[in-house]
């Protein structure tokens, strides 16, 4: 049902790779854990936790699709075709004021609602703040 383009990102729990519907042409993050290493539950967990957070703006949405393979369980998510902070940060320089402010307002809200639901998001990093728009106006929180 989905064709892998690339890899977007790798972490503790496993990788993520940019797909599309082949059918509708979606653009999704595939988020692969691999079964060795991540129970049942454990998946569902975040599974679970992702579809829950979908209703603020300033965060990654589940997109709803999970499956199993014999080797990984799998969901998707909102795809973020423009990068994150960490590609528009410059190294000793940083980023323009109003674009900083914007950022922050965001991930501010994005926070607040996580923090409203009881949860802590513990890994807020610019790799994590996707940009919505190439000229980052609009970020999403994820993991």
């Amino acid at each position: 049902h989905f064709q892998v383009l690339k890899q977007l990102g790798e972490g503790s729990y496993g990788r993520v790779m940019l797909a599309v519907h082949r059918k509708r042409g979606t653009p999704m993050a595939l988020k692969f854990f691999p079964r060795e290493s991540t129970s049942l539950l454990s998946f569902l967990r975040e599974y679970n936790l992702s579809l829950s957070f979908c209703t603020h703006p300033s965060l990654t949405r589940a997109l709803g699709i999970a499956y199993a393979t014999p080797s990984h369980y799998i969901f998707a998510q909102q795809a973020s075709l423009f990068g994150d902070l960490y590609d528009v940060i410059t190294p000793e320089v940083g980023m323009e004021e109003g674009s900083c402010q914007r950022v922050v307002s965001q991930l501010c809200g994005a926070l607040s609602h996580l923090h409203s639901l009881g949860f802590v998001h513990r890994d807020v990093k610019p790799e994590n703040v996707f940009l919505c728009d190439s000229a980052c106006r609009w970020v999403k929180l994820g993991d």
